[in-house]
């Protein structure tokens, strides 16, 4: 892979798209942005398309708008894609995770309200709401900025394929996931602990 394209965020609200063609010895600007940016993909099936989230500073702020946005150039240059018409995506949102499905189909989860999800199937001309009424991030209110998972294995392997469903951190052992989790909830704690086993006897 020599190609890369990372989101970032300065901490005072601007974001950039910064890219590599040298698999990360040398990065340029794609894109500045006057909001953090959140999330960039790939399409896996074409490496010329690239998806972009970009969210308000803060939620329901209506001046830094949330946002997303698409490459056709493998993330030389890029154009918003809130759609048109009577079907918009809202702008007043808070953190922005992009994904892909297939073909032209594209989904955005937002973090406005309980979580908003949003799916698209002409590359971001429209878009429509996928979950209604129901709470993405349970009826405890918006958790865009802070949700975590962290997988717990002893086998690197396994770890960095959690990396790749999801996972935000990864740790070997309990012992290790304890101060882990205590450190980056500010001593909250887990809301959920989810246990599996391999083939039980």
């Amino acid at each position: 892979i020599s190609t890369l394209l990372a989101a970032t965020s300065d901490g005072t609200g601007a974001g950039r798209i910064v890219r590599s063609t040298n698999g990360g010895t040398s990065w340029t600007e794609s894109l500045l942005l006057d909001t953090p940016a959140t999330d960039v993909k790939f399409q896996p099936t074409n490496g010329n398309r690239v998806l972009l989230g970009a969210a308000a500073w803060v939620s329901n702020d209506t001046t830094n708008n949330g946002s997303v946005w698409l490459s056709t150039d493998a993330g030389v240059s890029f154009a918003t894609e809130n759609g048109t018409g009577t079907n918009p995506l809202p702008v007043t949102t808070g953190r922005c995770e992009v994904a892909w499905g297939t073909g032209n189909t594209a989904y955005v989860l937002m973090d406005i309200g309980n979580g908003a999800l949003y799916r698209t199937t002409d590359l971001g001309a429209y878009w429509s709401l996928q979950n209604g009424t129901v709470a993405v991030f349970g009826s405890s209110g918006s958790q865009g900025w802070y949700d975590n998972v962290i997988a717990v294995d002893p086998n690197a392997w396994k770890l960095d394929a959690a990396k790749g469903f999801g996972a935000t951190h990864t740790a070997t052992s309990i012992e290790e996931a304890q101060a882990l989790v205590g450190e980056i909830t500010w001593g909250a704690n887990c809301e959920k602990a989810i246990l599996t086993t391999g083939v039980a006897t």
